[in-house]
């Protein structure tokens, strides 16, 4: 059975049945940052699980099976992020920085205009930038997100760090600069700022297993995601 969490307490006993991961991670980093005024933002629960829905996204911590399938799509939930129990068509990467610190001397700035990151983040992603810029405004002001860039040309993010887990997210490069070492460089800077106090992860496609294993990170764990498109008919 799938229940409504609407209290603080009883969204952190659910997810104290689960070990610190990037999931139990997404979910609190989004309660931290929206709490249960918005109504874009809902968690629910069942026996396996605790769900987070953002808009028409779904962060899942625990097993989905399929009554959490059935509850997703009569919710409209069209993108799914699973830590268990997803198709292996779906499958991704949960990836962990394994070199110790070093003390990384690249000069990353966080105060670069949200339009120049803007600049640099569609060369590497189909992203909207009202949607994206109103949501990262309200992370980063409320202590739960930074922005990074290098040299005008790369960027990537921190999304969040709870419970000792921190995880790295939008990683891009101009176009006119890929292949010269920015992503790599930015990657690491960003890995190195981050570990002291934190186990480091990004999630990624099969396709970018071998950059980021060439920036530190190692395989720890498989996830899954599922994304139905919408048209209007």
């Amino acid at each position: 059975m799938i229940t409504r969490i609407t209290e603080k307490e009883e969204l952190e006993k659910a997810l104290d049945a689960f070990s610190p991961d990037v999931f139990t991670g997404k979910i609190k980093a989004l309660y931290e940052a929206y709490g249960f005024s918005y109504p874009f933002l809902k968690f629910f629960r069942s026996e396996k699980a605790v769900i987070a829905f953002y808009y028409a996204s779904a962060v899942i911590c625990g097993e989905a099976d399929e009554e959490i399938s059935q509850f997703c799509g009569i919710s409209g939930i069209t993108d799914l992020l699973i830590s268990h129990g997803g198709s292996p068509d779906g499958i991704l990467y949960v990836m962990e920085y394994r070199r110790a610190a070093c003390g990384s001397c690249i000069d990353l700035k966080t105060d670069t205009p949200y339009e120049k990151v803007y600049d640099i983040l569609k060369d590497g992603f189909q992203i909207d930038f009202d949607s994206w810029y109103t949501d990262t405004c309200h992370n980063v002001r409320h202590g739960i997100s930074e922005v990074y860039t290098l040299e005008g040309v790369a960027t990537a993010a921190k999304m969040f760090s709870v419970d000792g887990i921190a995880l790295i997210s939008l990683v891009a490069v101009k176009k006119e600069y890929k292949g010269k070492n920015y992503g790599r460089r930015i990657v690491e800077a960003v890995a190195e700022r981050l570990s002291p106090g934190n186990r480091v992860f990004v999630i990624c496609e099969k396709e970018l297993v071998p950059f980021y294993e060439k920036c530190g990170f190692e395989k720890t764990a498989e996830c899954y995601n599922k994304y139905e498109s919408r048209t209007e008919e």
